[in-house]
């Protein structure tokens, strides 16, 4: 098993481009207490809407960025289907 980081950029063998996002999303925005999520905010890796674009948009900016070939998150992304 390899653990690429965080979140970003990886190329890897032949060349392909693989934007990956690792944890879960940040359920304390939510306020909603319970007993679940407490035990999600104690055990796991979380990132936050605001951390990803902040990202993707350094990533966008790069020259010569020109799109990703995999896109690898432990989540299915909202709206994917639509771009």
């Amino acid at each position: 098993m390899i653990y690429l980081g965080h979140s970003g950029l990886k190329e890897i063998e032949g060349g392909f481009k693989t934007f990956y996002v690792s944890g879960k999303e940040d359920l304390r925005k939510y306020d909603v207490r319970t007993q679940e999520n407490e035990e999600l905010v104690k055990n796991c890796n979380f990132y936050t809407e605001e951390e990803l674009i902040k990202t993707v948009e350094g990533l966008t900016k790069q020259p010569g960025f020109n799109g990703i070939d995999f896109l690898l998150t432990p989540e299915w992304p909202v709206n994917i289907e639509e771009e």
